[in-house]
């Protein structure tokens, strides 16, 4: 009987382990985080299936700041979404991707409000895109803070003209990428956290 035990419990473990594998099932309840809707030359771009994006509030150098106190650094909201991983022609490995940044602003209660210095960039069907200087835009429909400050969820639309890299501007048609994103869940780290919660306290809000 003792010999027979032994194989049934590691059976019944790997059973609870493979029930728990990275799937369908995990990807339907990621999407409970948000979700991003978004089309290249009106072709839909396809996310992966296992955590499709990134979302953070980061520090960056502000190009502006005239001193070097703390207006030099500039709080950012930092959006990478996820595509398909494929293999260039080369054998070189390549992951399709867009990338989003903009200076982070708590406005946007229930209205659009459009994002500042916010910047694009593709990767997508083994080639890389940069944002032309005119007709891009970010526009923000929500930022709602959880209880303690440490996340927000956020919504908007975007839509931007591209090049591809490496080839002449006059030589190529221009891309265009646009789309929504809905509930996306963007992290907060505590020092930035921190000093949301003291202009808050300051502001009397």
């Amino acid at each position: 009987m003792k010999k027979l035990f032994t194989p049934i419990v590691l059976i019944v473990a790997a059973l609870a382990l493979y029930s728990f594998k990275p799937g369908e099932g995990y990807r339907d309840a990621f999407k409970g985080e948000g979700s991003i809707d978004a089309s290249i030359n009106g072709k839909s771009f396809v996310l992966r299936e296992n955590s499709f994006y990134r979302a953070t509030l980061v520090t960056k150098p502000n190009p502006f700041a005239a001193s070097t106190d703390a207006s030099r650094n500039r709080v950012v909201t930092s959006l990478m979404f996820y595509g398909q991983d494929s293999v260039d022609e080369n054998g070189r490995f390549f992951q399709e991707n867009i990338g989003i940044e903009y200076t982070f602003s708590t406005q946007a209660n229930g209205e659009m409000s459009d994002a500042n210095d916010v910047t694009f960039d593709l990767r997508y069907n083994l080639a890389e895109y940069y944002m032309l200087p005119e007709g891009n835009f970010f526009k923000v429909s929500k930022v709602e803070w959880n209880a303690d400050k440490t996340s927000f969820l956020l919504s908007g639309k975007f839509d931007c003209n591209m090049h591809r890299r490496g080839y002449s501007d006059d030589l190529q048609p221009v891309v265009r990428m646009k789309g929504y994103i809905n509930d996306i869940k963007v992290d907060v780290p505590p020092w930035i956290s921190a000093r949301y919660n003291k202009a808050q306290a300051t502001s009397g809000q």
